[in-house]
């Protein structure tokens, strides 16, 4: 699949060499096995650029002294912007205490989510099928993590809808 989407859309030929494979227990009875590729484009390999693509790259030149300042110009952000700029983020510790939260995140969750409650008390891991643990989420760091609120933990008075974040 990898070799078509590169060939089809991206014009390119790409080499797949299987690297390893092993299997993990990831708690709640369940082994998840793990196989790791080594993707690589040959060095021989032309790509084929659009004279948009030819005409774009030529209006945008920058010398090297210019290239040099955009690349290592810091962008940062404070709490309020990242909140605003990513909206369904969570952030945890190594304890799995709450952090940071997007807007979204807490507008939309029943749950009255402040810094420092532990987060596997507020939202469960309904995909990937693992234990809410760092180890789990470091595992499967490049995984769509699905989380839903734990029901019992609503706020008082609040209708028990469903509320998942991917």
């Amino acid at each position: 699949l990898l070799s078509a989407v590169a060939r089809e859309i991206f014009n390119q030929n790409i080499d797949i060499v299987f690297v390893s494979s092993n299997r993990e227990f990831v708690g709640q009875g369940r082994d998840q096995e793990h196989v790791i590729f080594h993707v690589s484009i040959p060095h021989n390999t032309e790509t084929k650029m659009s004279s948009i693509d030819i005409a774009d790259n030529t209006r945008t030149a920058l010398s090297p002294a210019q290239k040099q300042d955009i690349i290592f110009q810091p962008v940062t952000l404070n709490k309020e912007q990242f909140a605003t700029a990513f909206p369904y983020h969570l952030i945890f510790d190594e304890e799995l205490r709450l952090l940071q939260y997007g807007k979204s995140v807490a507008r939309l969750s029943p749950v009255r989510l402040r810094e420092g409650i532990p987060v596997n008390t507020a939202f469960a891991i309904t995909y990937p099928r693992i234990a809410f643990t760092v180890e789990n989420v470091r595992r499967f760091i490049n995984a769509i993590f699905i989380l839903t609120v734990v029901p019992r933990v609503a706020r008082e008075g609040q209708q028990q809808n469903q509320f998942s974040m991917k």
